[in-house]
């Protein structure tokens, strides 16, 4: 967890921790956070155990129950799933288990925005994600996902002016908002931007997959077949039963052409 240098005392990981008077709950969500913040399988699956852990010192800790829900979205987004319907149900309900504690807020509805983005309802997460951010216009957290939706919709400008307004708003670039702002610099063919950006993300954290099928995708785009055969070799180094099959069930973005042309690059690079 070196590599992070995180400090989880300071930006939303404090605020969110602090929704507890358990301290032992508090320690266990400060040591969830810190594995979840790496973006590994592994290490996403060390954080549920622990927010699990703390919902069990404190079945009334609101926030631990918001962060589980994400555990389940990232069984689809680190690949660790072959039912991904049941994940997104089982983050649908955290986010419900949270709001019957102390209401709906920011980070409930910003978890409904993942949430919806996952099911391909992508007006719905819009709206979950518009009504995150006003009701926290400096959430991080909110910020990140809205721009991701938007990114998914095709709103390129929009989605790099949120995602660059969220890394903006946390004291520590978090990887996953660095990710999601290099695949807006993509999708706009900012193929350069997109590779610096990601290789960015690498830099504090060599073994997240989703920065390896980004470059791959960028190399291939724009013309460096090489490069893009060795970040494929990277994807399958971090994740060796990788397939472009799983993805390809899930309906990620509204721009088919796209679609055909991202999972193209990922054949021609290699990954099946």
């Amino acid at each position: 967890m070196v590599a992070l240098q995180v400090k989880l005392t300071t930006g939303e990981a404090a605020r969110m921790a602090a929704d507890t008077v358990n301290i032992k709950a508090y320690e266990k969500f400060l040591k969830a956070m810190e594995n979840y913040l790496y973006r590994t399988r592994e290490s996403s699956l060390v954080a549920r155990q622990l927010f699990e852990q703390a919902i069990a010192l404190d079945p009334e800790y609101a926030m631990a129950y918001v962060m589980l829900g994400w555990t389940y979205l990232d069984d689809i987004w680190q690949g660790m799933t072959s039912t991904p319907a049941e994940s997104i149900a089982k983050a649908e309900a955290m986010a419900q288990k949270a709001i019957s504690i102390h209401g709906v807020t920011t980070d409930e509805n910003t978890l409904l925005t993942g949430v919806h983005v996952l099911k391909g309802n992508f007006d719905q997460a819009l709206a979950y994600g518009e009504k995150a951010v006003e009701q926290n216009p400096n959430s991080a957290g909110a910020q990140n996902l809205l721009g991701t939706t938007l990114r998914y919709k095709g709103q390129y400008d929009q989605a790099i002016s949120r995602l660059k307004k969220a890394i903006r708003l946390e004291p520590v670039k978090k990887i996953s908002y660095l990710s999601n702002l290099s695949w807006a610099y993509l999708y706009s063919s900012q193929y350069e931007h997109a590779i610096a950006t990601w290789k960015e993300a690498l830099a504090r954290n060599p073994d997240f997959l989703g920065a390896y099928l980004g470059l791959t995708a960028a190399y291939g785009f724009s013309g460096s077949e090489d490069r893009a055969r060795q970040a494929a070799r990277q994807v399958l180094r971090v994740n060796p039963q990788f397939s472009t099959g799983y993805w390809e069930k899930l309906a990620l973005l509204e721009d088919e052409e796209l679609r055909e042309k991202l999972f193209d690059a990922w054949r021609q690079a290699g990954l099946k």
